[in-house]
């Protein structure tokens, strides 16, 4: 009997590591990919098609005016 306990005792020890292995390398991944994104820009269409400036719009980011 003590030798099965034994034999569940080193099983689950075995899935804790695993699965904490596993959840390091894919938050690994994912920092990863997080930090190699391209910083992103807005494009002012709107404001280039009818000559406005976008605080006619906008007057704190992202807040929209009633305009």
């Amino acid at each position: 009997m003590a030798r099965n306990s034994m034999v569940s005792l080193s099983h689950t020890q075995w899935h804790h590591g695993s699965f904490k292995r596993l959840f390091l390398v894919i938050a690994g991944l994912g920092l990863a990919v997080l930090l190699s994104t391209p910083q992103a820009h807005a494009t002012a269409s709107f404001s280039r098609q009818t000559g406005l400036a976008c605080n006619v719009c906008h007057t704190t980011f992202p807040e929209l005016t009633p305009f």
